[in-house]
């Protein structure tokens, strides 16, 4: 009866309990949602630091650019300067043998190879003059100066065309060395001082720009130099504080699974976390919880069963114990019937005696057939509570499941870890091949270069260094990995004991069938021993009446006994059957509260 009364306040209780877990695992649910959104300071920082990193490679590459353009610029404008007076230097050279040749002619006589001579300085001349003069603007200082050797060449044009164009003898080229050689003088002296007051004007402007690029030089040098500290500088900070904020979270997750593997399912943390170690700690805490609740379930509703195994054993003794005493009363019994047989005489003495036998057969009858009732009631609720122990077996077999599935969550998640890792190198190796570059262009600029050297030889340790951090972070998220496969395998193992107590729980049920179907053939028998009985009260009314008659009943009551013996055997190993499944079930309950 208590049993039954239990059964049916867990049938009652069932309902609410279900609505209570489907309420926490909604209010769960809720809740991963909200952390999974927010807690991600961890992966907002790696963005950060990625995104600063990059910031400070484009400040820097623009920083260097702008200084780079500006040299470029000022060495520009120096080339131009010394290809102008190279090309001036051309042109006076041009102007000065187109004299010599002219003064040639006028004392020598005509030459036509001379003549040629002339005319081609001449022409070489006025092209060089006119490149240079598109260079000119008309308001620069120069503009006034090639207007004087603009009229020079106009004037050596003239005296070719009008004086070397035809052969000359005698008088006329003494009347031509008249008119020539004076215009010759007056152009190699304007010639002379166009040429001295134009280098020297080049030579300032040349000293000017000498200074700018060195100027430039020297702020390149300090610009680049402060952006690569810079470089190098902020991206190590950040990286150790990353490093250090990493290690931090794996050493802060490590301490729970430490914990757990040495069977601390209740273990706290002394501080929380807001990252994605924080929202790790708190899955494991919620599967920890989990797992300790589910033990203690399995661990209760095993010890019911020991109990109700247990309660069942100690009334199948009891019934054991009737059915001896059944058939030693039987026994007794069968002896006085054959000496009725045998005393015909003492029929009456005989039939009393047979009387209250007959009454405390029916008696002990009806005791046993009351305890083959409670065993039934027993089977009938070992059977239930080996059902609602199957299903609770089922729900720990879904919840293992569901915690499997987080623990592979966590990996997937360690995995994107590693993906962002892996971006860290990638900025490392881009971060080395800057270097080089660096390196290259710094052997390229010789004595100026050495402090690009130096610059780079840094940017190249701070990339070994970031190697070396990159390295170390996958090592301790390789450990953190196999860490979590050993959570997934101890997982797996306790998945399969669970299905091993779930089947030792369904072949627990077959038994207590096995018990009811036995107690309904064992309440059949009873009633066909009850109506046996009757026939001995029958058989014992008629010996009142006839002692023929009580003879005949006699012998057919003897054959009736020896039939009702045979049954009780029967009963009996039924029952030595029954005794030895109620000790396997009880053996089987043990095993499970062990586990």
């Amino acid at each position: 009866m208590k049993i039954l009364k239990q059964r049916r306040t867990k049938e009652k209780n069932q309902p609410e309990v279900s609505k209570w877990m489907s309420r926490f695992k909604q209010r769960e649910m809720k809740a991963d949602a909200k952390t999974s959104v927010s807690n991600r300071k961890l992966i907002h920082k790696l963005y950060g630091l990625i995104a600063l990193i990059v910031l400070i490679c484009v400040i820097a590459a623009g920083l260097i650019f702008t200084n780079a353009s500006r040299v470029e610029e000022t060495s520009a404008s120096l080339d131009q300067s010394a290809r102008f007076q190279q090309d001036f230097s051309n042109l006076v050279n041009e102007l000065n043998t187109t004299s010599i040749k002219y003064y040639q002619l006028v004392s020598s006589g005509y030459s036509k190879d001379v003549v040629e001579d002339a005319e081609e300085s001449l022409s070489n001349a006025r092209t060089i003059f006119d490149e240079l003069n598109q260079t000119i603007s008309s308001d620069s200082s120069l503009h006034n100066y090639f207007t004087n050797l603009d009229t020079a060449l106009t004037d050596y044009r003239s005296i070719y065309e009008e004086n070397f164009t035809t052969i000359f003898v005698g008088d006329e080229q003494d009347r031509i060395a008249m008119r020539v050689t004076p215009v010759i003088t007056r152009n190699l002296q304007v010639i002379e001082n166009v040429n001295s007051r134009i280098v020297s004007q080049l030579e300032a402007e040349r000293e000017t720009v000498s200074q700018e690029m060195e100027t430039a030089l020297q702020t390149s040098s300090t610009v680049i130099m402060g952006a690569l500290l810079i470089l190098i500088i902020v991206p190590l900070i950040t990286l150790l504080i990353f490093a250090a904020t990493l290690k931090q979270g794996v050493t802060y997750v490590m301490n729970r699974i430490r914990h757990y593997h040495e069977g601390d399912l209740a273990f706290t943390q002394s501080k929380s976390r807001k990252d994605e170690f924080g929202l790790i700690d708190e899955r494991l805490s919620k599967m920890g919880s989990q797992l300790d609740q589910l033990i203690k379930q399995s661990q209760s509703v095993a010890t019911e069963v020991v109990n109700v195994v247990r309660t069942t054993s100690d009334q199948s003794d009891q019934q054991m114990q009737g059915m001896n005493d059944i058939e030693m009363m039987m026994q007794a019994f069968s002896d006085e019937m054959e000496k009725q047989t045998d005393f015909t005489g003492t029929i009456s003495a005989t039939t009393e005696e047979v009387s209250a036998s007959a009454e405390e057969i029916q008696t002990s009858m009806q005791h046993m057939n009351a305890r083959l009732q409670g065993v039934k009631s027993i089977s009938v609720n070992g059977k239930d509570l080996m059902i609602v122990l199957e299903q609770t077996m089922n729900k720990l077999t879904d919840q293992t499941y569901s915690t499997k599935a987080r623990i592979d969550s966590i990996e997937s998640k360690l995995d994107h870890i590693t993906s962002f890792i892996q971006g860290i190198d990638d900025i490392a190796d881009q971060t080395n091949l800057l270097a080089i570059n660096a390196s290259i262009e710094a052997a390229k600029a010789g004595k100026e270069g050495r402090t690009f050297a130096v610059v780079a030889d840094e940017i190249r340790k701070l990339s070994q260094g970031t190697n070396t951090f990159s390295n170390q972070t996958k090592d301790v998220l390789a450990s953190l990995l196999e860490e979590v496969e050993a959570v997934v395998k101890t997982f797996e193992s306790f998945e399969r004991q669970t299905k091993q107590s779930l089947d030792q729980t369904k072949q627990s049920t077959e038994l207590f069938e096995t018990i009811a179907v036995d107690n309904e053939k064992l309440t059949q028998e009873q009633s066909e021993i009850n109506q046996s009985v009757e026939q001995i009260n029958l058989a014992i009314e008629d010996v009142a009446t006839s002692v023929t008659e009580l003879a005949n009943g006699a012998t057919g009551l003897q054959h009736k006994i020896q039939e009702v013996t045979n049954i009780i055997e029967d009963q009996g190993k039924r029952q030595e059957e029954l005794t030895t499944n109620v000790k396997s079930l009880e053996e089987t309950a043990g095993r499970l509260v062990n586990k």
